[in-house]
């Protein structure tokens, strides 16, 4: 054996023994079993509720926006003990840590509303409620989707569609009776154009909330880290 190569396998094992000493504390990430839980909304249409309604001409058809669970993950740093720093990294521990959002957090319906009549259709005026078992909730006039309805203009045989946004999820009970109110629509003219009629539309739902356990896993892992790289809370 050449004096080279015996200076080779001399050193393998002191650079093992230095990687340790320096804190080459890596480790293959653990995973630990884990129990989620979460509340999922569920809205129905109650019974007797038509989703698409005739009046005079004017149709108005109104659907749900289900409510669907997104899982995220949620990281906690721990600095641990480090003996060597490189390229100014420490060992930290990474616990990843799996939970459940829903999305929306509101209340959203789909309105599609066609113009059978021979006049133009304004929609100016329309009052649109949200009542929560009994109790009457006013869309804000500045609200996007409410401006959206108020704005709407439809020729004769012309329809269009858009997105209405109701109260947050989480203040509403659960298996609480919600409706949606659309007062004082314009359902007939005169020649002229000038509103002769004005019909109410209304839409019932049961809302419930439905408590979710899922099995999950979340990890455990040591990586090396800048200061900087660690979010801060």
């Amino acid at each position: 054996m050449s004096t080279k190569n015996f200076v080779a396998i001399t050193l393998l094992p002191l650079l093992v023994g230095c990687a340790a000493l320096f804190g080459n504390t890596q480790k293959p990430p653990q995973e630990k079993n884990l129990s989620v839980r979460y509340t999922l909304p569920t809205i129905k249409t109650m019974e007797g509720t038509q989703e698409a309604q005739d009046k005079n001409g004017v149709i108005i058809a109104v659907s749900t926006t289900a409510f669907v669970p997104q899982k995220i993950y949620r990281k906690e740093y721990k600095q641990l003990p480090t003996v060597f720093v490189m390229n100014g990294q420490y060992d930290y521990e990474v616990t990843s840590i799996p939970a459940y959002t829903v999305a929306p957090d509101d209340l959203r319906f789909k309105v599609k509303v066609v113009n059978n009549m021979n006049q133009v259709l304004r929609l100016a005026g329309t009052l649109v409620r949200f009542n929560v078992d009994g109790r009457e909730l006013t869309l804000d006039g500045n609200n996007a989707s409410f401006k959206a309805l108020s704005d709407t203009v439809l020729a004769p045989r012309e329809q269009k569609e858009f997105d209405l946004t109701g109260p947050k999820a989480a203040s509403i009970p659960k298996d609480a009776t919600v409706s949606l109110q659309l007062y004082g629509v314009v359902t007939a003219t005169d020649d002229a154009g000038n509103a002769t009629k004005r019909s109410n539309f209304e839409w019932f739902y049961k809302v419930g909330k439905d408590d979710v356990t899922k099995d999950e896993v979340y990890t455990v892992e040591n990586q090396k880290l800048r200061p900087d790289q660690v979010p801060r809370e």
